[in-house]
C-alpha cells in the first residue's frame, strides 16, 4: 500500500574520473540504505501496518563519454531487502514471517547533460535500466513450529527501471527520482510460490560534495 513520507534513507557515492588512452572514463562506488514503514492488506489474511522494511543497495560502475554530453555507465548491482513481520498478526489473526529478497543484477545507465533554461537548471538527466541475473528469497516460517519450516526461492526473472534528475542548488545535489521493479514468479518450493510482484517509488535525494571536484 502507498505510504507516503514513511521512506528515510542515507546515501554514499564515490566518483573517480581520469584519462584511458586520451578518452575520459569514470569509476563509480555507489551505496543507499533505506528504512520504510509499509502496510500490507490482503482478502485472504487481512491488514497490518507499521511493518519495518529494510532495503541496501550497492553498484560497482564503469563509465565512458560518449560525446560532450552523454555519458555510459555499467558494472554490477547488488540489492538487499528485508521486511521485518515475524510475531506479529493480522487483522485475521493470520501470523507473519519475516521475509528477506537478495537480487544481483547487470545495470546500464544514460547520463545526459540536459540543461533546462526556463527553470535555470544545468542538470543531468539519468536513465538506468537493471537486469536482475540472481534472485533468492527466503520466507522465514519456521519460527511458527509444527510443519512450518523456512523456505528457500529462486527468483532471476526480473527488470528495474530508474529515472532521475540531478542538479546543484545552494552547494547541494537535488535528485527527484522514480523506480519502478517488476519480478515474475518464483519456482516451487514445497507446495508454496513467491508471487510476482511489482514495486513503484519516487522522492528526493539531497546530496552534499565533499573534497574537491575534479
Amino acid at each position: 500500500e502507498d505510504d507516503r513520507q514513511q521512506n528515510i534513507g542515507l546515501i554514499y557515492n564515490y566518483k573517480n574520473s581520469f584519462l584511458l588512452n586520451n578518452y575520459l572514463t569514470e569509476f563509480e562506488f555507489d551505496n543507499s540504505f533505506q528504512f520504510f514503514k509499509q502496510t500490507y492488506w490482503s482478502n485472504g489474511t487481512g491488514t497490518m501496518k507499521d511493518i519495518d522494511v529494510e532495503v541496501f543497495n550497492s553498484r560497482l560502475l564503469y563509465g565512458i563519454v560518449a560525446s560532450d554530453k552523454l555519458m555510459i555507465k555499467s558494472g554490477l548491482g547488488y540489492r538487499h531487502l528485508y521486511h521485518y513481520w515475524q510475531n506479529r498478526q493480522s487483522t485475521t489473526g493470520a501470523w507473519g514471517y519475516d521475509r528477506e529478497q537478495d537480487y544481483t543484477y547487470i545495470p546500464i545507465i544514460a547520463e545526459l547533460k540536459m540543461p533546462i533554461p526556463e527553470l535555470n537548471l544545468n542538470g543531468t538527466l539519468k536513465v538506468e535500466f537493471d537486469q536482475i541475473i540472481d534472485g533468492n528469497n527466503t520466507s522465514y516460517l519456521g519460527y511458527l513450529g509444527g510443519s512450518n519450516k523456512d523456505l528457500d526461492f529462486r527468483n532471476d526473472d526480473g527488470y528495474i527501471w530508474k529515472v532521475s534528475y540531478k542538479f546543484a542548488h545552494l552547494g547541494f545535489n537535488f535528485e527527484p527520482y522514480y523506480e519502478f521493479m517488476s519480478v515474475e514468479e518464483s519456482d516451487v518450493v514445497s507446495g508454496s510460490i513467491e508471487p510476482s510482484n511489482t514495486t513503484t517509488e519516487y522522492g528526493l535525494k539531497v546530496t552534499k560534495l565533499f573534497g574537491e571536484k575534479k
